[in-house]
């Protein structure tokens, strides 16, 4: 997500690209859970808590629990 140098602030970390209820997936699953457990700022990985840092590009690493594969039927 462009940033454009400005001061990160809570909306900027809401609106963090997350999974929005899909996530690449033949049948396009739905997600189960989502949280972010990082985010990268014009490349640098590891940031806890982006907020008051500037950058040009700000991106979110997330833990996401997918269901379950659907059983077949035999």
């Amino acid at each position: 997500m462009a940033i454009a140098g400005h001061e990160i602030g809570d909306g900027d970390v809401r609106r963090a690209p997350r999974p929005g209820g899909t996530f690449e997936s033949p049948n396009e699953r739905r997600l189960i859970h989502s949280i972010p457990i990082g985010y990268t700022i014009d490349g640098s990985r590891g940031i806890r808590d982006p907020r008051g840092m500037f950058g040009e590009r700000l991106g979110v690493d997330m833990h996401v629990v997918p269901p379950p594969p659907a059983r077949c039927a035999i």
